[in-house]
């Protein structure tokens, strides 16, 4: 996105908190399915929801090790 052509509510929408929250969302949600269809325990999809969280930086710190390496 050009900066200055983006109003806050569009770069909210861009960007990787928002990039990060989304792919934890689904993953949160798949577990919810799986436990609907007996896959993984109950106490299983608490404790996922209870420690889901991450730290936009340490993800970034992570990518441009990994993407040295390709």
């Amino acid at each position: 996105m050009i900066e200055r052509y983006s109003l806050p509510e569009m770069k909210q929408i861009w960007s990787d908190e928002n990039k990060f929250q989304k792919w934890l969302d689904v993953e949160v949600a798949a577990c919810e399915a799986m436990v609907k269809l007996g896959q993984i325990p109950e106490q299983a999809l608490k404790n996922i929801k209870a420690k889901a969280a991450f730290s936009v930086d340490r993800i970034l710190e992570i990518e441009a090790v990994t993407r040295m390496m390709l």
